[in-house]
């Protein structure tokens, strides 16, 4: 008895030790613990806990019990790898997958992350810290800018390659105006210097240098030479034929294009690797008018302007918001690359904790500026313009070649060029039409950066991932026009106006697998109660838990149940959908309530089928879809 007293006494002794270094590690050190006994474990707590060598039983059931306050990140599974060895490999990923799924972060998320590209003239705006609400009301006035080395990189090219600005005005593609006329004619009077590799150097922001007639003579010559690979195309005026020649053009072609700031920019990016697609070579042969009246030809360079994408960080709750650690891998290089190398480079790299943002404090409405990369892409690779032609179909080449013939070639009236003949011009016109087009590729220059995770006051969360084939992405609680990106559920509302189920965006972006599985939140642009989810890219959607959070104009906010049962709780009695499947949840509203904005809350995952990489469905923008898009069967509710 006495023996089996012991024994029981030092048992007793044992488990009391575990639960005070237990309750120890979970205290925030040096805050008693009684105050945190309720709070997520967090990343350093949990870490301490395996230092420790805690029972896996009693990490497992604190887990569960209390969550955890971060997003599992490369680097934090390594850490909790090398600590948690005791556990043995069956316990390690155990504790993992409980990390994984018990994740609880604040109710509202103070933060919005938005990648966006910077073209053109907005490169210069936002290093002169000109783009204000008048340019991009996303960024504001109050923004800071991140002094990592894809900024520094920009900030060379922008110093070395500008040249005095000549423009009326700022715009975009869509001629959206964004910026007043007032600050052009400024720049203008200042004779303001702006960056030629974004913006080129002839009106409209073309990337085009001109050859002038004694440079011309050299490429003419080359019509003449089979090892060249060019392109034709014919356009028919009132008056005359427009004979386009192109190809994709060497160092060599580049070289014989007058000095530029632009033409320097290109030789520099260039200058330890000229991919074949970079940039194109077009001469036309056409006929001139005025005093010079006859027919000459023209060359023309065309090549990519640079872009700059950046991710940008805002503080969107009405606190002082603390910045913690980011989690990034970096990539340093000093040639152009293909998106593909440079995204398997970056895979490659260790990830490092670093502090992007010195200040801590992030003040209500201000951002962060994240430069992420230097993106060059050829969106035309020669710009025949058609303006006030029609383009002559390869049908009707023979009889063009027939006039050709009877005019002996194709001839200048200056001296000095060479005629191309008509065997010359069959074989550019067969050997054109047997070659596809395609555009080309999109390189990134310097040093590019990705994003893993981010330190919000003190709690962890896992970013979206910058995609490329989309202008705009947004994570968060966006409440502004969002562009869809990935594959995930989307949510229709109701609209009595239009009479009609309305797209409201995408839940659960980026939880593409059972270990990915969290919380994801959408701010609603309306609401009645009820609302449709669609499943429609090829994968399956696992739904475990849903709610509306709906906030008063009091400040108050209240919590909308769904009326389905399996939706109430995050008990892994999930709601699935398959490709094509949509389900009506109806929630249960208070009498008399009136919110001011309503949030859809969820938690699951989905699975891709064949593990493949999905585009967004139609790549539509969440304006388009809200224009548009019902849907199947919506016409019955």
């Amino acid at each position: 008895m006495i023996l089996q007293a012991k024994k029981s006494a030092r048992r007793t002794k044992r488990i009391w030790l575990v639960m005070v270094l237990l309750t120890l590690a979970l205290s925030a050190r040096a805050q008693p613990a009684v105050q945190n006994e309720n709070k997520p474990i967090s990343e350093e707590g949990l870490l301490m806990l395996l230092e420790q060598r805690i029972p896996s039983g009693a990490l497992i059931r604190a887990i569960e019990r209390r969550g955890v306050s971060f997003q599992l990140t490369s680097v934090s599974e390594q850490e909790f790898s090398d600590a948690g060895q005791y556990l043995g490999s069956n316990g390690l990923k155990f504790l993992l997958t409980t990390v994984r799924g018990n994740f609880r972060p604040p109710a509202n998320r103070p933060y919005r992350l938005t990648y966006r590209l910077l073209e053109g003239h907005a490169i210069d705006l936002l290093m002169d810290r000109k783009i204000g609400r008048q340019w991009d009301r996303v960024l504001g006035a109050r923004y800071f800018i991140v002094q990592n080395e894809v900024l520094k990189t920009l900030t060379e090219l922008v110093n070395t390659f500008s040249d005095e600005f000549s423009g009326d005005k700022f715009f975009r593609e869509d001629r959206t105006p964004r910026t007043s006329r007032r600050l052009a004619s400024q720049y203008k009077i200042q004779n303001k210097r702006m960056f030629v590799g974004s913006s080129g150097n002839l009106p409209g922001g073309q990337p085009s240098t001109i050859l002038s007639a004694d440079k011309v003579l050299p490429l003419v010559n080359l019509l003449n030479d089979s090892k060249e690979e060019w392109r034709f195309q014919a356009f028919r005026s009132r008056r005359s034929d427009l004979f386009s020649f192109w190809k994709f053009a060497s160092r060599r072609d580049l070289e014989m294009f007058p000095s530029t700031p632009l033409q320097e920019f290109y030789l520099f990016i260039t200058k330890n690797y000229f991919p074949r697609d970079f940039g194109s070579v077009l001469l036309d042969f056409h006929e001139q008018f005025g005093c010079d009246e006859g027919f000459d030809w023209s060359g023309y360079f065309f090549g990519p302007l640079l872009r700059l994408n950046v991710a940008i960080l805002e503080n969107v709750s009405g606190e002082p918001m603390n910045v913690g650690r980011f989690i990034i891998e970096e990539n340093h290089s000093d040639r152009l690359r293909t998106r593909q190398e440079i995204s398997v480079a970056l895979q490659s790299r260790q990830s490092e904790k670093e502090y992007l943002f010195s200040p801590g404090i992030l003040k209500s409405g201000e951002s962060i500026v994240i430069p992420i990369e230097l993106s060059l892409l050829s969106e035309e690779l020669a710009g025949v313009s058609d303006e006030g032609k029609r383009a002559i179909p390869p049908t009707g080449y023979a009889d063009l070649l027939r006039r050709v013939t009877a005019n002996g070639g194709i001839k200048a009236t200056g001296t000095g060029y060479p005629t191309i003949s008509a065997e010359t011009l069959q074989r550019l016109m067969l050997g054109g039409n047997k070659r596809k087009v395609s555009a080309g590729n999109e390189y990134l220059y310097g040093p590019s950066v990705r994003v893993e995770s981010i330190e919000i006051n003190k709690v962890g969360y896992l970013i979206r991932q910058f995609d490329p084939s989309r202008l705009l992405i947004t994570s968060g609680t966006d409440e502004e026009v969002m562009e869809e990106i990935g594959s995930c559920p989307y949510v229709y509302t109701y609209s009595a106006p239009e009479k009609a189920w309305l797209s409201e965006g995408v839940i659960l972006y980026g939880f593409n697998s059972k270990l990915k599985e969290s919380t994801d939140e959408l701010v609603l642009e309306r609401f009645n109660g009820k609302l449709i989810i669609v499943e429609k890219d090829p994968e399956d959607s696992f739904i475990d838990m849903a709610y509306i959070k709906a906030l008063t104009s009091e400040g108050r906010e209240i919590i909308l149940k769904p009326k389905n049962t399996n939706l109430l709780y995050a008990d892994n009695q999930y709601l699935k959908l398959k490709q094509g499947g949509q389900v009506i949840v109806d929630f249960e509203i208070p009498s008399g309530l009136t919110a001011k904005r309503y949030s859809l809350v969820a938690s699951g995952y989905y699975l891709p089928y064949g593990n493949e990489i999905h585009k967004p469905f139609n790549g539509s923008s969440r304006r388009q879809l809200t224009r548009k898009a019902k849907p199947r069967g919506s016409s019955k509710h």
